[in-house]
């Protein structure tokens, strides 16, 4: 072979795509065209051959091939003489300027289309191609062969044809089956063709052949040669071991020598890396392995370690891995050669390939260690492994091998992984540490994250590493927690906790125990979930099996991590979710656990439980399943058990048992289950030995640690509080040894032993163990300074301080250090110390001690409690503000608290308030101002217990005697006025105690002009005054029962009554207020003791006139009481009397002045109380000035009436009164006058005793002065009257009466009536019988004088001319009196006898007299008559002015009055009897009906009363009309109203035609004729009274049925009371009467509703208006038009604009037609400037009623139909009404069904065959069932449209009996037709159709139901009738048309726009552009209520008013304006 040929060897290209071949040839074609080439190369060489080429002999014609021999001649002579060098040259050069190719050299190739005929070529192997060339030097190639896939085989031919030399053939058969026979030059040669042809892709020889082929090659030397043979032979190897056929090769090389050759290649290049990469592919085969390690393989591996390059390093790293594995020997060569060190070096290579195999080396190392063989020593293998983790450490190995894993191949990550896998699993703690140090943690946290679950093996190689890294001691393990988790370690655990592989998933909760051991870690489990992940791995069957790490069941980690993660977590709630989700199941399971760690951790997760303070929890672990006796039995046992480990079962034990025993729980959570925590407690201690161990381990005894004792303190303080419990412990020496502990110096251990304490001292007996242990208490609260210790020390006093053999103890030694503790500045800034916690504790204790005995109250007040105290209750707020997160401590309300349990005891108060004005008192003084809430308006708002506390301990307090309390209340007088407000309380309680403080700071108060005082006066809170009053009056008369001092209570008396009067100054209606407060009883009571309180008083009766008012009833015990106080009032005899008797007089003469029986009941009063004469004597004084005044006037002067002052007159009146009252009459003097002018018997005239005239006497004379003085309408001139004329007749008061000036005052009468009679005295008014009577009085008494005194009245009158003429006058007058004309004459006659001479003469001169006399004896008969008829006119005016007169009616009267008698009063015999039927309450009844009916609300209020009068229980209707008929609505019934309105319009125009004038209507039921009760309601005048005459009526009766037993109003009733105070304005009542409504459980009506709106839309309040619509929405109703209307009304008139816009829309929603009031309403809002635009109003704007066209707008109406929301709620509704009845459910799913399988668009017309079957069906002789050809003839109307139609119609119209024989034929045509629909027997059928109706699209209904039943009412009313408007076609049917077969269908289909109140927006800016709302034009088509009626409107019969915005409309083409769209499109 020329020398070009190896040297190509060397040269490696890129492979080439296989060229195109003659694989595809037949042998024909072959041999044509290898002839040709061969031609072409014999002409070419035979012309361009020339010096220095080879001589190729051409060959002959024919391609005569040469022979075997031939060509083993030709091969021997090749060999003998070399080729000249130019030839190679030649070769050279045409090699490179060829394609790169693989390999290349010339063979000899057998032709085998010739005669095996033999030629040589050069052949190119590049790629899969295998190219054949005729020479070196040609381009063209003669043929290509696809080696890929190609048999390859080698054949020998043995010499013999030559004896020098074999021919070394070889043969390559294509994929074809062709086969192409090649000859080498040599044995190599043919090797190297070989195996570059396999390489190529051709399939490799048998391996033997193989194997010869190569071994020659490579045991040659070293030589590029056989460096490519090397490759080769790897490149075979490579595919073999891709194949996995690696074995039959790796057996040939071991047998032929070749891996020993390969071996000794090693040890030169080139080819050495080829040489290791055989090795790694043959090494894994066990007979090659041994071959290798005897031929030293091992150790010429490692010495390549070493080599730079990177590919050896590669190979040889790689093939030390199999060598290594699994064999002693090799490994100790490693360790001992040092190569372990090198392999570890290469870790930190660049290369990956070379991190990889060097880690798979290592890792092979390690696996012989871990597993070692049976040659291989366990102490050896360890020896050995730890020499090769040592041997990792000192390379530096473990970091890289840690880099290693976070490498992006992951190759070298998985080997690297299993690396570190086998390190983490030695027993080497050095290597753990190396793992942990180098970062090892957070890597395989992260590959763990990423690790997919499905590789189980990883992830458990992984988690493995994790838990051996994560065990050893404590110091190391916590770095790596936090290492790891810093990580995200505990997500991916909780992650991988849920993996399938419960290996996975031990050590997962292995890694989780871990981490819950640190509390730290549990807030982040919690939030991953880790307790539902644990507690599923818990309860999950696969977690059963034994762990082969540890032993124990898989779920052991994952119950011991939940029972740390709960114990350790601070949430409550978590707990509460564990045991929702059975956490104590687990307990229950492992509480009996053989494991002892399984078994404390079930108790410390029983503890967890148990201690929850969650309700919910506590229940669930007292109704544990198998019951809590059998788990309490277990934790005894375990802490009996003295083998119990202390942390791990003896700890938990303990904390579990207290736990169940109540310890640490809240109180309601203690209490809740306090039976089960002492049956817990019981069964703890049922057992001596547990009990004496509970005492051993608080002694520290056993294995009783530190933590355990507090545990054990802990359970013992829980058992305690049963005290069965107690009692043992304390026998049991449990007290005891909790005292020794006391002073024991760890202080966790004190704490405990403190507590324990204070819980055994529940139901302790006293002893010296108790006692023992409070002097320890105490001793360490006053001598440690720690505060903490503190803090613990006060609380266990304060346990302590709630028994009472304790309180001595704390009283005496503990009580000085506690109350230095509330001097909170000394521990304020301790951030360790809650000052505010530990002062509550200190105050509770002391509150204990102090509450119940006097003597300890005592002691800690003298220990300076007090003022601390004081300084709480006056900072302690501020220190709450300055600490705010003190738990919700009220360190005042504490304080308060402490204090009142001081002033509780009586003999303490006065040392409390002894601390002076700045003390406790002022300090609750201030508390009270600041906190006490205050109130604005009654009633008081309700206090706090607090509140109650300030309220007690202040007036406890305040109820001492102290000089200092005066002073400290005048400092803080405004408490004054805060003790008023609470009277308003509706707690009486309140109540109470604010009136004893309120007292109380009046008495200290320094006057009436105190501040005290006058706040109360600025208050005006009368209410609070006349508290005052009344405590005042009961203390006052409790005093005078008692015979005390009532000093303090007339203080308090005279101070307020001094206040009210200063308010009635100020206020005009504060009379009235006092009044009604029930002030008047107390000021009557106090009046004869204090001026102040009569003054009130009076000023109380005159504003308010409530004496007048009681004058109504002088019965009554009110009117009695008022009397005998202002009897009283005279009776006084105090300093101040005169004032008050002042007042009475006052009082007294205006009663009398209006009442005739009230003097007779002053009278009856004096006599009973034996003060008559008394009091006329104190009268008779106050007069007698006035008498000595009269005499010393001359008689002469004018007027000669003495003026008298008010007290004067006042006395005279009232005495006057009561002497007419002795007389019992008022009658006038002249009808007591005897004939003959006889004297009468005094005492018989007034009642008078003969003792009693003389008293009297002195007022005689004034009474006449007083008559002339008295105006003329006065009542009580008749009374004065009276006494002058009654008194006359005594000498000694007729003497009185001359003496002091009575004859001038009795001229001046006579000259008054004188005048009086010139003037007409029929035409005067009242004032005329005051004269007549006056005159008649002065005659009568001067006739008396005259008798009495005849000496000296003679004389006088002479002196007095006047006289004479007045009685000349009275003779003469025609008018006069014959009464006055006889006492005239009596009186002449008198003088006549009892004068002297000249008077006689005197007498006879009076020309005048004498012929008035002669006149008076012959009376002329008109003058009678005209006297007759003055007398009879004047007659009721003296009747009015109190003189006894007989009214006798008049004629006309008496028709006036009296019934009409017509026949009907006999009536037939059953009438009368139906009338003796009737009950009160039946004619009440008839009567209001007829009332209401008449809308006469006076005879409706009439009967009211009779019949309230005679006992009758008035039913609530009643109540309901009377109030409807005095508000003007009569009745409630509208169609009612409306045929009494017609009624009443009739009778009215018959009453003015027929009634007579003055006719009086009679009353139905009271006897005699008229028409009937109906007639009779019916021509009654109706009475149409002006709004608002009635109100006050209407609510008399609301408050009637309010207090009638069992009268409830309705609320109609309510309505009418609303509209009365709409009507007034009055909103607040109207808003209280509708909540009152609402509190009777009521629900308001759009009707009530209304006034309330209607008054706030008159008043203007907006946003008062726009909440009743708000309430209005929230009570479900609809709003009707005139509610949107008002609501519309206050938005524009304040411009509200979103508001107006909102009401806009919602009266679209739901007026569908509204009506033309409120086309102004809209108006207004659009023209107002609040509106959003300028907009144009166009009232009847023209629409076309087609189309829907606005010509105005431009836009076109559209159609609203249902949303979808409405449209689904509707089918629900429907839906609910039609699951009724038997089997409603089953059928109504298959319609449902049926429809939805048919679908939405299935019809197009439903037809509702009932309706359209009855229509007009109701004549005489209708056949009872449907008219089917009605229906059939709808039917076939719509079909003729082509319409889908669908008939509904009921089964039972179908059923045999019902259906004529005539239709069957129609029946079955619609079932062929499916054109039927049956509802079923039990439903409604209008449920179907319409559930159909609104399901289905675009679809529309025939029927005439205007669906107004109850049933339909339960749909949603707005969406129903939306619906209907749409939707229904109404009928009906015309003539027979035969060309139909029936008659004729005239349908009603709503227009294709919706005649509804609409807005147009602009589709882009989504504005409103124009609103359209429709009107009927004639309104009386309206219905009732157009929605509700929905009646078929005619569009032609609307008219539309159009509002849009000022926008003119767009031309189009030539200024046309553009049409309006098709019908149906909307805007």
């Amino acid at each position: 072979m020329p020398a070009g040929g190896r040297g190509s060897m060397g040269a490696m290209g890129s492979a080439v795509p296989p060229s195109s071949g003659s694989g595809g040839m037949t042998d024909e074609e072959l041999a044509r065209m290898l002839q040709e080439q061969e031609n072409q190369a014999s002409s070419s060489s035979a012309g361009g051959s020339g010096a220095g080429e080879p001589s190729y002999r051409p060959a002959p014609s024919g391609f005569a091939a040469t022979s075997d021999e031939e060509f083993a001649r030709q091969l021997q002579a090749e060999e003998d003489g070399r080729a000249s060098v130019d030839g190679g040259r030649r070769a050279s050069s045409a090699e490179a300027e060829l394609e790169p190719f693989s390999y290349a050299g010339s063979v000899m190739m057998r032709l085998e289309i010739q005669s095996l005929g033999w030629k040589k070529v050069y052949v190119r192997l590049h790629g899969n191609s295998f190219t054949i060339y005729k020479d070196e030097a040609s381009r063209k190639s003669d043929q290509t062969l696809p080696v890929s896939g190609a048999t390859l085989s080698e054949v020998e031919a043995k010499g013999g044809l030559f004896s020098k030399k074999n021919i070394f053939r070889f043969s390559i058969t294509l994929s074809n089956g062709t086969s192409h026979s090649f000859a080498a030059e040599g044995e190599n040669e043919r090797a190297l063709w070989i195996s570059h042809v396999v390489v190529a892709g051709a399939q490799p020889p048998a391996p033997p052949v193989l194997c010869r082929a190569m071994q020659p090659l490579l045991e040659g030397p070293a030589s590029d040669v056989r460096g490519q043979g090397l490759k080769a032979l790897s490149d075979v190897l490579k595919g073999m071991a891709d194949a996995g056929n690696i074995d039959p090769i790796a057996s040939a090389m071991c047998e032929t020598g070749t891996l020993a050759a390969v071996i000794r290649c090693l040890a030169d290049p080139p080819g050495q890396e080829h040489a290791a990469r055989i090795i790694y592919y043959v090494g894994s085969e066990a007979a090659c392995r041994q071959s290798l390690l005897d031929a030293g393989a091992v150790t010429q591996l490692l010495d390549l370690l070493t080599s730079p390059n990177d590919g050896l390093q590669r190979w040889v790293t790689a093939s030390l891995r199999p060598l290594l594995a699994g064999n002693v020997t090799a490994i100790n060569q490693c360790i001992q050669g040092g190569g372990i060190f090198v392999i570890c070096s290469l870790l930190s290579s660049p290369s990956p390939d070379i991190q990889g195999h060097a880690l798979a080396a290592i890792s092979a190392l390690l696996t012989t260690c871990t597993q070692p063989p049976a040659d291989l020593d366990a102490l050896k293998a360890l020896e050995m492994s730890r020499s090769i983790s040592s041997a990792v450490s000192g390379a530096g190995g473990y970091g890289a091998l840690i880099q290693s894993m976070q490498s992006g191949d992951p190759r070298v990550v998985g080997v690297a992984t299993q690396l570190v896998f086998q390190l983490s699993s030695l027993p080497d703690d050095e290597v753990a540490r190396e793992l942990r140090g180098n970062g090892l943690c957070p890597v395989l946290v992260h590959m763990a994250q990423r690790t997919q679950p499905h590789d189980i093996q990883s992830l458990r190689n992984v988690m493995n590493m994790l838990t051996n890294l994560a065990t050893g001691a404590a110091h190391e393990v916590e770095p790596v927690l936090q290492q790891m988790a810093a990580a995200g370690a505990m997500g991916m655990l909780l992650n991988v906790v849920q993996s399938h592989d419960p290996v996975i998933r031990e050590q997962a909760c292995i890694l989780l125990h871990r981490y819950s051991n640190d509390p730290q870690y549990v807030e982040a489990l919690v939030a991953g979930g880790a307790l539902v992940r644990l507690f599923a791995q818990c309860t999950d069957p696969a977690m059963n099996q034994i762990s082969s790490n540890t032993g124990a069941p898989m779920y052991t980690q994952a119950f011991c991590a939940y029972s740390n993660v709960l114990y350790h977590s601070t949430n409550v709630q978590d707990v509460v979710a564990a045991a929702q989700n059975r956490g104590l199941d687990l307990v229950a399971a492992h509480l009996a656990a053989q494991d002892r760690m399984v078994s404390g951790k079930a108790v410390q997760l029983l503890h967890v439980f148990a201690s929850c303070p969650d309700p919910m929890v506590q229940a669930v672990v007292h109704t544990i399943p198998g019951g809590i006796s059998g788990i309490v039995q277990s934790v005894v046992q375990v802490i009996a058990d003295p083998r119990s480990d202390g942390d791990q079962q003896l700890l938990p034990a303990l904390l579990a048992l207290g736990s169940l025993a109540g310890a640490d729980l809240p109180p309601a959570s203690a209490s809740e289950h306090l039976n089960s925590h002492r049956a817990v407690a019981r069964e703890a201690c049922a057992s001596g030995a547990a009990v004496q161990r509970y005492v051993e381990i608080i002694r520290g005894g056993g294995h009783a640690g530190g933590e355990c004792a507090n545990a054990g303190f802990r359970l013992i303080e829980a058992l305690c509080a049963t005290p069965d419990a107690a009692r043992l412990l304390s026998r049991a020496g449990a007290l005891g040894a909790s005292v020794t502990r006391l002073s024991h110096t760890d202080r966790r251990t004190m704490y405990s032993a403190l507590a324990s304490f204070a819980a055994m001292t529940v139901g302790a007996e006293p002893s010296n163990e108790l006692r023992a242990g409070v002097d320890a208490v105490s001793r360490i609260l006053i001598e440690d300074n720690d505060l903490a210790v503190t803090l613990r020390a006060v609380n266990v006093l304060k346990t302590t301080s709630t028994h009472e053999q304790c309180w001595n103890a704390i009283a005496t030694r503990g009580a000085p250090a506690l109350i230095e503790l509330l001097m909170v500045e000394k521990h304020l800034h301790d951030p360790g110390v809650d000052s505010l916690h530990l002062v509550s504790d200190v105050l509770e204790t002391l509150r204990n001690v102090a509450g119940a005995v006097a003597d300890h109250a005592q002691r800690l007040v003298a220990a300076g409690l007090v003022f601390p105290l004081a300084n709480l209750i006056n900072t302690g707020r501020d220190l709450e503000r300055e600490h705010p997160g003190n738990g919700g401590v009220d360190v005042v309300g504490a304080a308060v608290e402490t204090l009142r349990a001081l002033a509780r005891h009586k003999q303490v108060r006065s040392a409390i308030v002894d601390c002076g004005p700045g003390g406790a008192l002022h300090a609750l003084l201030q508390l009270t101002l600041r906190e006490v809430p205050r109130a604005t308006a009654p009633p008081a708002p309700p206090l706090s217990p607090l509140h109650m506390t300030i309220l007690e301990t202040t007036a406890w307090l305040l109820g001492e005697k102290h000089a200092t309390i005066k002073v400290t209340v005048n400092r803080n007088p405004e408490v004054a006025t805060q003790y008023a407000m609470l009277l308003s309380s509706v707690d009486e309680k309140v109540r109470a105690i604010a009136v004893r403080l309120l007292f109380q700071v009046a008495v200290a108060s320094t006057g009436a002009d105190s501040a005290i005082w006058t706040g109360l006066q600025d208050s005006q809170n009368i209410p609070a005054i006349i508290a005052l009053l009344a405590t005042a009056f009961l203390g006052i008369r409790a005093q005078r029962d008692g015979a005390g001092d009532p000093t303090t209570q007339l203080h308090v008396a005279d101070g307020a009554c001094a206040s009210l009067i200063s308010i009635c100054n100020r206020s005009s209606t504060a009379a009235t207020e006092i009044a009604t407060a029930g002030g008047l009883v107390y000021l009557i009571e106090l009046a004869p003791r204090l001026e102040s309180a009569s003054t009130c008083l009076s000023s109380l009766l005159f504003q308010t006139n409530l004496h007048r008012d009681l004058l109504s009833d002088p019965e009554s015990a009110d009117f009695q009481t008022l009397l005998q106080g202002v009897v009283k009032m005279l009776a006084a005899s105090s300093s101040d009397a005169g004032k008050i008797h002042t007042l009475a007089l006052q009082i007294l003469a205006s009663v009398c002045a209006e009442s005739d029986t009230v003097p007779h009941k002053i009278m009856a009063q004096l006599q009973a109380a034996g003060e008559r004469k008394n009091v006329f004597q104190r009268l008779s004084d106050i007069v007698r000035p006035s008498v000595s005044a009269a005499s010393s006037r001359d008689p002469s002067s004018r007027p000669s009436t003495l003026m008298l002052d008010e007290s004067v007159s006042n006395a005279l009146m009232v005495l006057a009164a009561l002497l007419v009252s002795g007389d019992g009459k008022d009658d006038e003097a002249g009808a007591e006058t005897p004939a003959g002018g006889g004297e009468a018997e005094p005492a018989a005239k007034l009642g008078l005793r003969p003792d009693e005239i003389g008293t009297v006497s002195h007022a005689s004379a004034s009474f006449l002065h007083l008559l002339a003085s008295l105006p003329a309408r006065s009542p009580m001139r008749g009374r004065v009257r009276h006494c002058v004329v009654s008194l006359s007749s005594h000498p000694a008061c007729a003497e009185a009466m001359f003496r002091h000036n009575g004859l001038p005052v009795i001229m001046e009468l006579l000259l008054k009536a004188s005048h009086q009679n010139q003037q007409d005295r029929a035409t005067l008014a009242a004032g005329f019988s005051n004269s007549a009577d006056d005159e008649l009085a002065a005659l009568t008494v001067l006739d008396r004088l005259l008798s009495n005194l005849p000496g000296a009245i003679p004389a006088a009158i002479v002196d007095w001319p006047d006289i004479l003429q007045a009685l000349v006058h009275f003779l003469d007058a025609p008018t006069a009196a014959p009464a006055a004309k006889e006492a005239s004459l009596r009186i002449l006659r008198g003088i006549s006898a009892h004068g002297d001479v000249g008077l006689r003469a005197a007498l006879i001169d009076r020309r005048d007299l004498l012929k008035a006399m002669v006149a008076l004896m012959n009376p002329p008969a008109e003058a009678a008559a005209a006297a007759e008829a003055a007398a009879a006119a004047a007659a009721p005016d003296a009747s009015a002015e109190g003189v006894s007169s007989e009214i006798v009616p008049s004629a006309a009267q008496a028709a006036a009055v009296s019934p009409p008698q017509t026949g009907g009063q006999q009536g037939s015999k059953k009438r009368k009897r139906k009338e003796k039927k009737e009950t009160p309450l039946h004619i009440l009844q008839r009567e209001v009906g007829q009332a209401c009916r008449a809308k006469n609300p006076e005879r409706g209020i009439a009967a009211y009363h009779t019949a309230k009068t005679q006992g009758t229980t008035i039913p609530p209707n009643v109540f309901n009309s009377l109030i409807a008929l005095c508000s003007g609505e009569g009745c409630f019934d509208e169609e009612a109203r409306r045929r009494r309105q017609r009624v009443e319009v009739r009778s009215e125009d018959a009453a003015s035609h027929d009634a007579p004038a003055g006719t009086v209507p009679r009353v139905a039921g009271s006897g005699g004729g008229g028409p009937p009760p109906a007639a009779a309601a019916a021509s009654e005048p109706r009475i149409d009274a002006a709004p608002g005459k009635y109100d006050e009526v209407a609510f008399s009766l609301y408050e009637d049925a309010k207090a009638s037993s069992g009268s409830g109003l309705q609320e109609a009733a309510y309505t009418s009371l609303l509209r009365i105070c709409s009507r007034r304005g009055d909103v607040d009542r109207t808003r209280a009467l509708l909540e009152e409504l609402r509190a009777n459980g009521d629900r308001p009506r759009l009707r009530t509703y209304h006034p309330l709106l209607e008054g706030l839309v008159r008043a203007g309040d907006l946003d008062g208006a726009f909440q009743v619509h708000h309430e209005m929405l929230g009570d479900d109703l609809l709003l009707g038009e005139r509610e949107y209307l008002l609501l519309l009304q206050v938005a524009t008139q304040h411009g509200a604009a979103d508001r107006a816009s909102a009401i806009l829309h919602g009266l679209s929603e739901d007026v569908l037609l509204p009506t033309r009031e409120s086309w102004k309403v809209l108006g207004d809002w659009f023209t107002s400037p609040y509106a959003a635009a300028e907009w144009v109003i166009s009232p009847d704007a023209p629409v076309d009623p087609v189309t829907g066209y606005s010509e105005l707008s431009h836009l076109t109406l559209r159609s609203i139909d249902l949303g979808g929301e409405e449209r689904q709620r509707m089918l629900e509704q429907v839906s609910e009404l039609a699951l009724t009845g038997k089997d409603g459910a089953a059928k109504w799913a298959g319609f449902t069904g049926w429809l939805e399988r048919k679908g939405r668009t299935a019809f197009d017309v439903l037809v509702d065959g009932a309706n359209v079957g009855y229509f007009k069906q109701n004549y005489p002789g209708a056949p009872k069932h449907v008219n089917y050809e009605q229906i059939d003839c709808v039917v076939r109307h719509f079909q003729a449209q082509g319409k889908r139609v669908l008939l509904f119609l009921h089964q039972r119209h179908l059923f045999p009996q019902n259906l004529p024989a005539s239709c069957v034929d129609l029946t079955k045509r619609w079932k062929s037709e499916k054109t039927l629909f049956t509802t079923p027997v039990g439903s409604n059928d209008d449920w179907f159709w319409l559930y159909a109706a609104v399901w289905l699209e675009n679809v529309q209904v025939v029927t005439n139901d205007e669906m107004r039943d109850h049933h339909f009412r339960m749909l949603s009313h707005r969406s129903f009738q939306r619906w209907k408007e749409r939707h229904q076609i109404h009928y009906e049917f015309g003539g027979f048309d035969s060309s139909l077969r029936g008659r004729r269908v005239i349908t009603h289909v709503p227009p294709t726009y919706s005649i509804r109140m609409q807005a147009s927006t602009d589709p882009t800016s989504g504005e409103v552009t124009a609103w359209h709302v429709p009107s009927l034009l004639d309104e009386s088509q309206r219905a009732e209520d157009f929605v509700g009626e929905s009646r078929p409107v005619d569009a032609h019969r609307v008219k539309w008013l159009c509002i849009h915005r000022r926008q003119p409309p767009e031309p189009e083409d030539g200024g046309q304006v553009k049409p309006p769209p098709a019908p149906g499109t909307g805007v």
